[in-house]
Order: C-alpha cells, then sequence, then structure tokens
C-alpha cells in the first residue's frame, strides 16, 4: 500500500509500480511536476482519487484489472496525449480527466458503463472518442468544452446523456 499524499508534490521523474501493490491511495503522486513516466503494475483493480492529478506525463497505459477510473485521477495532467484503457475497465470517474488539454483521443472499451460527470471536461485537444457498446450513462458535462470533437456515434445502449455533456463542442456536427 501506498498511502495518502504519499509522495505529493515530490521531485520523482519516473515510476515503476510492482504487481505486488494493491492499494494506491489518494493524491498519491499528486503535483509531481517532473514524473513524466509511469508504470502500474497488476496488482490494483480501481485507481483512486487524484493519484496523478496535475503530473506532466505524456503517456499512460491503464493495466489490465483496472475497473474503475477514480474522481481526478489526471486532472490537469495537462502533457497527457495518450491514455490507452483496459478491457476490464467499467467506470470514469468524476472529472478523471478534465483539462488534459493535449489529450487526442479516447478509446472506451466495451465494458464501460459509465463516464462521469466533468471527466473529459476541457480536453480541448481531443479529436477522436469511441464509445464502447456497453456505455449507458454520459455524465453532466462530461466532454463540455472539447472544442476538438468534429463527431460522435454514441451506442444503442446508451440511456442518460447529462446536462450540458457536450456543451461548448463547437466543431460537433455529427452525432448518430
Amino acid at each position: 500500500k501506498i498511502s495518502d499524499g504519499a509522495f505529493y508534490g515530490t521531485g520523482l521523474t519516473e515510476l515503476v509500480l510492482p504487481d505486488c501493490l494493491d492499494i494506491l491511495d489518494v493524491y498519491a503522486f499528486k503535483n509531481c511536476a517532473s514524473l513524466t513516466q509511469i508504470s502500474i503494475g497488476s496488482g490494483l483493480t480501481e485507481l483512486r482519487e487524484a493519484v496523478f492529478f496535475g503530473t506532466p506525463i505524456p503517456t499512460i497505459k491503464i493495466p489490465e484489472g483496472i475497473t474503475k477510473i477514480g474522481p481526478y485521477v489526471f486532472k490537469n495532467c495537462v502533457e497527457l496525449e495518450h491514455v490507452i484503457l483496459p478491457e476490464s475497465l467499467k467506470s470514469v470517474g468524476e472529472a478523471s480527466f478534465y483539462a488534459c488539454t493535449a489529450l487526442k483521443n479516447v478509446d472506451f472499451p466495451d465494458a464501460v458503463t459509465t463516464i462521469g460527470n466533468y471527466a473529459f471536461r476541457k480536453c480541448t485537444g481531443l479529436t477522436d472518442v469511441n464509445f464502447g457498446a456497453g456505455l449507458k450513462n454520459i455524465g453532466e458535462s462530461s466532454f463540455y468544452g472539447c472544442t476538438g470533437l468534429t463527431a460522435l456515434e454514441i451506442p444503442d445502449q446508451a440511456s442518460m446523456i447529462g446536462a450540458y455533456a457536450f456543451k461548448g463542442c463547437n466543431r460537433l456536427t455529427e452525432v448518430n
């Protein structure tokens, strides 16, 4: 276990989390301004609140076994361009990728049923979103201000699109 805020604001540049790690608590690596490489072991089942908030990582591969990305996990990671989500993922939490302005695309696995409120708000570089077949809920303001989006295909199973979900997506001209 790595406890709450254990490395908050440190000068770490690289992080390799072992497979035996089963708990990575809130704020563990928040605002580590030099952290550019992260490798997550296979022992975790969720990423808890704000664990990598404000780090300058350019890419992240979330391993199989993770079923939940908690709130604010990657919020303000303004250099995050690429994220690879595992097939095991079921939910993306509130504001989890908020203001990741360099993020270009997101491919959701079919197991994802819920995208939380504000999850991708202000991801202005986001141009391509592919929802998985199992998606049911798109949260309030979840893609608000994603000015790079031009087209979306929303699965038939989606039963709820929250208030202001795509507000400010001024280039969005096609939704199927």
